[in-house]
């Protein structure tokens, strides 16, 4: 119990709660506007980061159906080649048996 003024009856007490106070809650308020727009960009960050490991995940598939699809190719035309490599020897020894029948 003090016989003086209270702390808001002061010059002192009316300057902290008239101007010090609510300059620090506008402060306060400013910074809280800040972690809101650096946890957004935080956000856009994390999506944009997610969306480009997407894309690589999608480009490592083309790339695989591509090698998918050079390999099944080649097997084919592996088994074309085969297939008139047999004709080829097939033929050849048609024409030996012929020329053997001729005497050439």
């Amino acid at each position: 119990m003090s016989n003086g003024p209270e702390f808001y009856q002061t010059k002192l007490g009316r300057k902290f709660y008239e101007a010090d106070f609510p300059k620090f809650v506008s402060k306060l308020d400013s910074m809280v506007e800040e972690v809101k727009r650096a946890n957004d960009l935080k956000e856009r960050e994390l999506d944009l980061l997610e969306k480009s490991m997407e894309l690589k995940q999608t480009s490592e598939l083309v790339a695989l159906t591509k090698i998918t699809f050079a390999v099944e190719k080649l097997a084919t035309m592996q088994e074309e080649l085969f297939e008139y490599q047999q004709k080829q020897s097939a033929a050849l020894q048609e024409l030996a048996e012929l020329k053997r029948e001729k005497g050439i």
